[in-house]
């Protein structure tokens, strides 16, 4: 598969999927509106070009994702000629790749090797039975943006790869510069942590101490017979113990 497979049917050839147009679109608009926050970063190593393009998040405020693009240059010095007609090996962080298409591309020859222990195990030896049953590759947001990021930018020209790319001594000197599942997993749970707001009592300490202050004022509350009688006045109590009360006139007998 190439940059350019994938940008035109990331299903791959001969597939058929009734929303890709709408998906791809999607994808493209948001691109636009998140282009500025993407960052390239190129490195050559052995005849390999590797792109390591960071990734934005679409609503996780500054969370970005590493994706990794691994394609043989051939030792090739014509530099008007685009490395996205070449097979590539990916690579990508990114939660939506890791449990659904991660195992896929393995088993298919497709991930890069020497960051595979960027995955946790689990994520290496097992399918995503949920997520992707039958083990198909096709659109995932992150690999799809940066596939266009460098479509967009040229940034996967021969020419531009010789004049801005980075020779480091290893291969593992680039994979120190690529986070792994485990610390973009606990930076999402960061994040969303940040984000939650707390709950509001119903009845707060200080609405129920509000109650307890009334009380303790004399506020008095009127007793209502559950008959529905008119409220009962409690009657006041004179000295000597004796309760006031009104007098009643008797009618005189005759």
């Amino acid at each position: 598969m190439t940059i350019a497979d994938y940008l035109q049917n990331p299903y791959g050839k001969g597939s058929a999927i009734s929303n890709v147009t709408t998906q791809k679109e999607n994808l493209v608009k948001e691109y636009n509106e998140l282009q500025t926050r993407f960052v390239t970063r190129i490195y050559l190593y052995r005849g390999e070009a590797i792109f390591h393009v960071v990734v934005p998040s679409r609503n996780r405020g500054d969370q970005t994702y590493d994706v990794v693009l691994q394609i043989h240059m051939e030792d090739t010095k014509d530099v008007s000629i685009n490395l996205e007609t070449t097979p590539m090996l990916v690579f990508s962080n990114c939660p939506s790749f890791i449990y659904t298409y991660a195992n896929a591309f393995r088993e298919k020859g497709l991930n890069i090797k020497w960051l595979d222990f960027k995955y946790r195990r689990e994520v290496q030896r097992r399918a995503a039975t949920t997520k992707n049953e039958y083990g198909i590759i096709g659109l995932e947001r992150s690999l799809y943006l940066a596939c266009l990021h460098l479509n967009r930018t040229r940034r996967s020209e021969v020419g531009s790869v010789l004049s801005t790319s980075v020779k480091p001594t290893s291969f593992n000197a680039i994979a120190r510069l690529i986070r792994s599942q485990d610390q973009i997993m606990a930076s999402v749970k960061s994040r969303a942590q940040e984000k939650k707001v707390p709950e509001v009592p119903s009845d707060t300490p200080r609405t129920a101490e509000n109650r307890n202050d009334r009380n303790r004022i004399g506020i008095k509350k009127v007793a209502r017979v559950q008959t529905g009688a008119e409220p009962v006045q409690k009657t006041a109590k004179v000295k000597g113990g004796i309760n006031k009360a009104k007098s009643v006139k008797k009618t005189k007998r005759i």
